[in-house]
């Protein structure tokens, strides 16, 4: 259907955005003009049972205005939009901000097929600030931005006032006019919706130029959405600058936000520390190579409670007549075994080469303030399973008002499980073995042992020698629990922290600075302590 309606251009001019002023008498005539054709106009534009316009998800759209619109109360103006690629496409139409009595002439336009679109608008009665915002069917949107004075305009030089530590690349100022700072405090940090907009870098001037002479105006200033403040603008002069100041107040951190991987560097008090891992050692040598008897009687008494049940019996027969006892020894003997010495020199070794840090995963809790969940990656080159390392800790987690955080609390292990970790890995870097009853039992030389001591009627030297194996794995099981046999729990009591680095959205990016804690075996204390660390972790996808 074809419309009868002209369409509406100002005299002289068919710009993309006409700014014009009526009297009130000749606005009513127009606007009676286009009340009458508004049926015929819906219909061209596809709002009135015709098809409506192009959906344009991957379009895009721009308003031919540069800049501020500055306009009189009542004042009419076309506003334009351009879309590219050109296309029919349905582009609606709506008032941002303190907008008051403005109105526009539709809310939904099909463009034209170069892809141009218009609405008319008319100013409010009174000075403000607003936005036309004009939104792509199912695509991105644009806006323009208004100001009405019926005084004139001036500029506000903005000077943000901060006296906080974090970082500040861009400060974004906004100047909105009919309202106070009270009455935006509930949106902050938020750009208000239909302001003037500022940019500029630290150091830079912050110009808000067409500022409206005569209404009220509040200023904000922000840096991302963890910094800002608010002023009430003084009274304006038109032409003129006028220089307000904004102080800007940091966001407390967001604790719960807090997504770190953290280390601890081991300084520790070498001969403190040292003799805590000595003692546990001692404790896991003793459990497993108990003092004054005999290593090859320690064995055959895992042997025997090793073999399959019907054969116990006749291996304990065995033992008490004394030939396996004999047998043993003999081969001890012939091989000169001395498996206390070896085991204690891979923990010599093992310990030793300990990587001299700890390293975890932090993670802020909502539903606990005040904590953090704490999973540690490596306590001083072994896993924290392998060092009896419970999965997952709660810590405190702090942070004061000048961005200093603080993760405090304690962890819990198992010193014997530690120190067995470190003969194991010195024990199969020397033997190629994967585990360290596979190395013991290589040393020992299971095979020959059980050959020596011979068949049982039920179970053949073959099983006599997984015997001896599955003995060393059960010393060896024992000597890794007697921390928790002994209810010897040991205890990392830590405090690490420094100063933040906060993000955008005031959540904590990391840390740096000293830490100082306690390692214990509950019997023995270590002060420990070093420089501490920690940064963004962004789990694997």
């Amino acid at each position: 259907m074809t419309s009868s309606c002209p369409k509406w251009a100002p005299p002289a001019r068919r710009d993309m955005l006409a700014p014009m002023r009526f009297t009130y008498g000749l606005f009513v005539a127009l606007a009676a003009g286009v009340l009458a054709c508004s049926s015929a106009s819906n219909e061209a534009s596809g709002t009135n049972g015709d098809p409506p316009g192009l959906p344009g998800p991957t379009a895009s759209i721009a308003f031919a205005q540069q800049g501020t619109l500055t306009l009189h109360p009542g004042d009419l103006a076309t506003l334009g939009v351009t879309t590219s690629p050109p296309g029919a496409y349905e582009v609606s139409f709506y008032l941002v901000g303190n907008a008051l009595d403005a109105t526009l002439d539709r809310t939904t336009v099909v463009a034209d097929a170069d892809g141009t679109a218009e609405v008319l608008l008319r100013a409010p009665n009174h000075g403000t600030t607003f936005s036309v915002r004009a939104v792509l069917k199912d695509g991105p949107s644009a806006e323009a931005v208004v100001a009405v004075s019926a005084e004139g305009f001036g500029s506000i030089v903005v000077a943000p006032s901060y006296a906080g530590k974090r970082s500040v690349e861009t400060w974004v100022a906004s100047a909105v006019a009919g309202v106070t700072c009270a009455d935006l405090a509930a949106s902050l940090p938020a750009d208000p919706e239909g302001g003037l907009t500022a940019l500029a870098p630290p150091g830079e001037e912050l110009r808000i130029p067409d500022v409206p002479v005569g209404p009220k105006v509040a200023v904000t200033v922000r840096s991302g959405h963890a910094m800002w403040g608010c002023s009430d603008a003084p009274s304006l002069v038109a032409g003129s600058d006028t220089e307000i100041a904004v102080k800007i107040v940091d966001k407390p951190i967001d604790l719960a936000a807090a997504s770190l991987v953290f280390s601890l560097g081991w300084e520790p008090e070498p001969e403190a520390v040292n003799a805590l891992l000595q003692s546990s050692q001692l404790l896991l040598l003793t459990n497993m190579w108990p003092d004054e008897v005999p290593e090859s009687a320690i064995l055959l008494g895992a042997l025997v409670a090793s073999l399959p049940a019907d054969a116990t019996s006749d291996g304990t027969a065995a033992l008490a007549a004394g030939g396996w006892s004999t047998s043993a020894a003999a081969h001890w003997a012939g091989m000169g075994l001395a498996l206390r010495d070896r085991t204690k020199g891979w923990a010599q070794v093992g310990l030793g080469a300990a990587s001299p840090s700890i390293t975890g995963r932090l993670q802020g809790l909502g539903a606990a303030p005040g904590k953090a969940s704490v999973i540690l990656e490596d306590f001083l080159g072994v896993t924290p399973a392998e060092a009896g390392f419970p999965a997952e800790h709660l810590l405190a987690w702090g942070a004061d008002a000048e961005d200093k955080v603080l993760l405090s609390g304690t962890l819990f292990w198992l010193p014997t499980r530690y120190v067995g970790a470190t003969i194991a890995a010195a024990a199969l870097a020397e033997t190629g073995a994967n585990s360290v009853p596979e190395a013991l039992a290589g040393v020992v030389d299971c095979d020959a042992l059980a050959a020596q001591l011979g068949a049982l009627p039920t179970c053949d030297v073959g099983c006599v020698a997984d015997a001896c194996r599955a003995g060393l794995a059960d010393l060896w099981e024992a000597g890794l629990g007697a921390s928790a046999e002994a209810l010897s729990v040991g205890t990392l009591s830590l405090a690490a922290g420094g100063a933040a680095l906060v993000g955008d959205e005031a959540e904590p990016l990391g840390w740096s600075g000293p830490w100082v804690g306690t390692l214990s075996d509950s019997v023995l204390d270590a002060p420990v302590g070093g420089l501490s660390a920690a940064d963004t972790y962004e789990p694997a996808q």
